[in-house]
């Protein structure tokens, strides 16, 4: 006898009048997912993964095999051998030969209700679908639908059997029988409200009820449900229903008895002489034609985002016209999980114009094949199950479903679970030339006419960027959106604010990971969070209920899943790849890659490939995307891709220190070509490598010196103190210099390296310790030494500026000018230079200091060297404004610095902005110095020296002057001195304009009221609070908004 195996309902077996013992949940899991797949085996990995998906047991093989154990001796008690469950590899065979499945007898029997109602006899044809429908003892899989495997089949269950039961309503319109329909109509609607076409079956039959009104009034709650759940109208279908009923349009009049009947293919029937007896001009009966279509709305399946979407509008935008485009049929977004694909494919597909026959949607479940994947697709756009399981009749039915003639979308989601995704893709788009396909996949599928689009990460914010527009990133505010769902009290503020930036910037933008770093807040900092993300991944585990997160429980499931399927040299180069801090060039790729071989699987040494072609295989993936850079096309690992693969490789130091010294020999010959043409007609260049190098230069000085390569590390950072310096990054490039102590170092390394901190502590206003560097250098060392002019310049700059031009230290200036030019060191004699101006300016010689700087002026432009032209023109501009004043002159000489400094040089930009902010205030121009120094305040912040955030507060002081607001400006110009001491004499501005200011502000006070308010206003004074009383003192919030 044989066994029936039932599957609509609750899972078991019955051979007989004896139920088979399938065990517990997990066992029965095992045996309806041999039972799914037919024929063909399952193997042991599918199974796995429909059995415990991302949180499998320790030994998931072992349990696995206990409940094969199980079945098999279920199935024995029952008198059934051992090869029913057989062992095929690579998994298991469910042999059903013989044997009964009431899903089969289910199909069998709607398929001979459907041949049936074709005869026609629809009576014959109602008893056919209720037997089939008799047996669903409840939902498909009932007991099983918490498990992973179960979400697909469940669904595709119970779309089969909703379409059996709509089916059955129109037989039963088609014998007569409407009055029975009014009952069961009531109870599937209220069962599946958005189906249209069970209202629409309702509507009729209570129309040939004699139901009028009621048919009417079916409408019309189906109208107020689709307004006030989706938003939508009813469908044309639905609504040319109401019309005929309004008309009493005889074609919805029903069959008269003894009629011929048939079933039309869209479920509605055709049936023989009207009611109204109308008949043809030879005076044969009138043929009554098929009543109108009433399919679901397609528009429905396009899933609704229950949450915000934040920085992909530009994107989005992007991809409406690609997907428009007349050349496009298949478009896949590609990348790992947890990027986004999904969000962007729908919301892509309803922002899509012209897709007049419909937007579809389907989501790829394990076990799918290619046909089994078209025929959920040919479901799931309302049509019935194909009969034929191939490929080829599948795509064809899918092409059925279309309107002709018009254009359809359909979204294919995680394709990269079906294992012939792009022969699916393929014969579907062969099939009809009217549909195009939006796919989400984390591989893509190398079609020839695929247009593939890795989706990158969110933009991160700049580490640097004002302290104002933080909350307003958007990749802050997705993270700030995503944390108030579990604290509404969470912001951005004072206190978290650099953390929030460190938190998005470490994560790399990719919105999942963000996801679960937000929905931390509920009970850690962002702080804390950084803290705990140092030690790898395992705080982005996810501990919601919903459907995003059953699909990926941890962010390293997503991450491993795309490792699986990297091939060994791949694997290996991506992990080599990260040593790089923040993105790499194919340079870089070659450099770590070129002379080491990858790992085999068991850790040996592998084969030598191509690392280009394995670079193209992560980008394939993306595991590697794109970054934007204004030099070279450049790469970057996944932030949480790269935290995973350093967190997870613990046997692989010995190789990452080999990948690294690769590394740090590569940056030491590299580092020194881009430090010299910095000062030239390529620097903004160089500086923009500087920028794209930067991460690595500060990790490979930090390894360095762990390892004991401490010349290597010193010799990097003092090259890099000139990076730094045209950076404006003043204080990370001391950190990076000062923190070698009393290391021992070569001669040449020592020298580099304290000259590098020489020029930072004097752009810092450190000016003792700048004297204390120099003066120890030109003592310890045998002169001459190709950084004696370097020395001997910022000695004398460091001595000028604290304690004014006296002859020794301008005679050290001149020393400094002559051994430059002998030597060629131009950057050196620029510097110079500039002091020699200085101390001409602090005597009172204004010729001199104007025929320096204009001397370096020619120099600067004939070197190419735009920051210094600017800061040159910059210093031209200030010797115009002073008297005689000439405001043309000044003008136009800053507004040529602020050109050439551009966005890229922060600390020629921001002496630019201050001064242009004098010319303004001059100009009796508020609004407009308002403006600049906004800005310049923003960059003051942003390379925190003293002097340059001291002058930019004394202009701003000079607006609350004009402005009338004495007080305030006091307190301004108090907090100034007290970062950096004023020049001039008696304590005052050296500066005519600003001199001018303070002296006006200071009238009508009163000296005990200037000195009260001096003495509150330097209670707490540093850069920070300096930068911030400034600005809100010209720009307060409600003004800056504006």
């Amino acid at each position: 006898m044989a066994v029936l195996i039932r599957l609509l309902g609750p899972v078991d077996a019955v051979h007989g009048n004896q139920a088979v013992p399938l065990g517990g949940p997990r066992q029965r899991a095992v045996f309806a997912i041999l039972t799914l797949a037919g024929s063909r085996t399952v193997s042991t990995d599918a199974l796995v993964d429909g059995v415990w998906g991302d949180n499998p047991p320790g030994q998931p093989l072992a349990s696995l095999q206990v409940y094969v154990h199980g079945l098999r001796g279920a199935l024995a008690k029952v008198g059934l051998g051992r090869d029913v469950l057989a062992s095929r590899p690579p998994g298991y065979l469910l042999d059903l030969g013989g044997h009964r499945v009431d899903v089969d007898d289910f199909e069998l029997a709607w398929q001979r209700s459907r041949e049936l109602s074709q005869v026609p006899d629809p009576v014959a044809a109602v008893a056919a679908l209720e037997e089939g429908l008799g047996r669903w003892r409840g939902p498909g899989l009932a007991d099983l639908r918490g498990l992973p495997f179960a979400q697909t089949p469940g669904v595709r269950l119970d779309e089969m059997r909703a379409l059996a039961e709509e089916d059955l309503l129109d037989l039963l319109l088609a014998s007569g029988r409407h009055p029975h329909v009014v009952g069961r109509a009531e109870a599937l609607v209220a069962e599946h409200p958005t189906r249209e076409r069970r209202w629409g079956q309702l509507m009729l039959a209570l129309y040939r009820c004699n139901r009028q009104a009621d048919a009417l009034a079916a409408y019309a709650r189906a109208r107020d449900m689709l307004a006030d759940e989706l938003g939508i109208d009813p469908g044309k279908a639905l609504q040319q229903i109401e019309i005929g009923i309004l008309r009493h349009d005889p074609r919805l009049a029903a069959p008269l008895p003894g009629a011929a009947h048939t079933v039309g293919q869209t479920g509605v029937v055709a049936a023989g002489p009207t009611a109204s007896g109308s008949t043809n001009v030879d005076g044969t009966p009138a043929r009554r034609q098929p009543d109108p279509a009433v399919h679901p709305r397609r528009e429905l399946r396009l899933p609704h985002p229950t949450t915000t979407t934040w920085g992909r509008a530009g994107l989005v935008a992007d991809l409406v016209t690609r997907v428009c485009s007349p050349n496009t049929r298949l478009l896949t977004l590609v990348g790992p999980g947890g990027t986004g694909k999904t969000r962007l494919a729908t919301l892509v597909a309803r922002e899509a114009p012209g897709f007049e026959g419909g937007r579809y949607f389907l989501a790829a479940q394990e076990g799918h094949d290619a046909a089994g994947f078209l025929a959920s697709l040919v479901l799931a756009m309302g049509g019935a199950e194909p009969h034929d399981p191939t490929t080829t009749s599948a795509a064809e039915a899918v092409a059925d479903q279309l309107t002709p003639h018009v254009p359809s979308l359909v979204v294919l989601d995680n394709l990269e679970v079906v294992p012939d995704a792009a022969y699916a893709v393929e014969t579907l788009l062969k099939s009809t030339d009217q549909l195009t396909v939006l796919a989400t996949s984390r591989l893509p599928l190398h079609l020839n006419f695929e247009v593939e689009v890795v989706v990158p990460p969110l933009e991160v914010p700049d580490s640097r960027m004002p302290p104002a527009s933080v909350a307003s990133h958007p990749t802050v505010a997705f993270f700030v959106d995503r944390a108030q769902l579990v604290n509404q009290r969470f912001q951005v503020d004072d206190g978290n604010r650099d953390d929030v930036v460190a938190l998005c910037r470490l994560l790399g933008g990719v919105p999942l990971a963000l996801e679960l770093a937000a929905a931390r807040m509920r009970v850690l900092t962002p702080g804390a969070a950084l803290r705990r993300l140092s030690s790898g991944l395992d705080l982005l585990s996810s501990d919601r209920s919903d459907a995003t997160a059953a699909q990926s429980r941890t962010l390293t499931g997503t991450i491993n899943w795309s490792l699986s399927h990297l091939s060994e040299s791949a694997r290996t180069l991506l992990d080599d790849l990260c040593v790089f801090e923040d993105g790499f060039g194919l340079e870089g790729v070659e450099t770590v890659s070129g002379r080491l071989p990858a790992l085999s699987a068991d850790g040996g040494p592998g084969a030598l490939s191509d690392p280009v072609d394995d670079l193209g295989s992560l980008l394939d993936c993306g595991l590697v995307h794109v970054k934007d850079t204004r030099v070279e096309l450049r790469y970057r690992i996944l932030a949480p891709v790269r935290m995973h693969v350093l967190a997870n490789g613990g046997d692989l130091v010995r190789r990452r220190d080999e990948v690294r010294s690769l590394h740090l020999a590569w940056m030491l010959k590299r580092i020194g070509q881009w430090a010299a043409q910095l000062d030239g007609p390529e620097g903004d260049v160089a500086l923009a490598r500087f920028d794209d190098e930067h991460a690595d230069i500060v990790s490979l000085v930090d390894w360095a010196v762990q390892r004991g390569h401490t010349d290597a590390a010193a010799t990097l950072a003092g090259h890099a103190a000139a990076y730094w310096l045209a950076a404006g990054r003043v204080r990370e490039g001391l950190e990076r210099v000062s923190g070698f102590g009393h290391a021992q170092l070569t001669s040449s390394a020592r020298r580099r390296l304290r000259i590098g901190e020489a020029r930072l502590t004097y752009q810092a206003g450190d000016f003792a310790r700048t004297e204390q560097i120099c003066r120890s250098l030109l003592e310890s060392e045998p002169q001459p030494f190709p950084e004696e002019p370097a020395a001997r310049c910022y000695l004398a700059a460091a001595v000028i500026a604290a304690e004014g031009p006296g002859p020794e230290a301008v005679a050290e200036a001149h020393t400094a000018l002559r051994l430059a030019r002998d030597q060629e060191q131009w950057d050196v004699q620029a510097v110079a230079l500039s002091v020699l101006a200085i101390a001409s300016a602090m005597s009172g010689d204004l010729e001199a200091e104007r025929g320096c700087y204009e001397e370096r002026l020619v120099v600067a432009r004939t070197r190419g060297d735009r920051a210094r032209t600017a800061d040159t023109l910059n210093t031209l501009a200030e010797i115009a404004i002073d008297e005689p004043r000439d405001l043309a002159s000044a003008r136009d000489h800053v507004t040529e610095a602020l050109r050439l400094a551009g966005e890229h040089r922060p600390m020629e930009r921001r002496d630019g902005l201050v001064t242009a902010a004098r010319v303004s205030v001059l100009a009796g121009e508020l609004d407009r110095a308002v403006v600049e120094l906004v800005e310049a305040l923003d960059l003051s912040s942003r390379t925190g020296q003293p002097h340059g955030a001291a002058q930019a507060a004394r202009v701003a002081a000079c607006v609350l002057v004009a402005r009338g607001h004495r007080r305030d400006a006091i307190r301004l110009f108090a907090m100034a001195d007290v970062l950096s001491p004023a020049e001039g004499d008696d304590g005052e501005p050296f500066e005519s304009d600003l001199r001018e200011a303070l002296r006006t502000a200071r009238a009508g006070l009163g000296l005990d009221e200037v000195e009260r308010l001096a003495r509150l206003a330097t209670l707490t004074v540093d850069t920070t609070t300096v930068v911030a009383a400034a600005r809100a003192a010209v720009a307060p919030p409600a003004a800056a908004r504006g």
